[in-house]
């Protein structure tokens, strides 16, 4: 189980953290992998511009730690979207509006 911690200050100078699970497993990313390019490069495409529904949804998973303040819960998916790429080298598509967004 990897867990992931994320510390903020909300609009009100209240400072928060969160932690959530990460459903990525370190192993796949380490293990060596025999692939032609014709085939990796069919998947790259695949995953980064089909976007099927069994992706992991940031919004779905995590709360919006920004509910108390007039801060944006898509500026919050977006700066979230940004750590897992930047910090974490995943490949994260950061939100592009609303009506993608399914309320649980």
């Amino acid at each position: 189980e990897i867990k992931m911690g994320v510390r903020y200050q909300t609009s009100f100078g209240d400072k928060k953290t969160i932690s959530f699970k990460v459903p990525v497993l370190i192993n796949k990313f380490i293990e060596k992998v025999e692939m032609d390019q014709d085939r990796f490069d069919y998947l790259w495409n695949d995953i980064s511009t089909n976007r099927p529904d069994s992706f992991e949804k940031l919004d779905l998973i995590l709360k919006n730690p920004a509910s108390r303040s007039s801060t944006d819960h898509m500026e919050v998916l977006k700066k979230l979207a940004k750590l897992f790429a930047v910090c974490m080298n995943l490949k994260v598509l950061p939100p592009i509006n609303k009506s993608n967004f399914t309320k649980i």
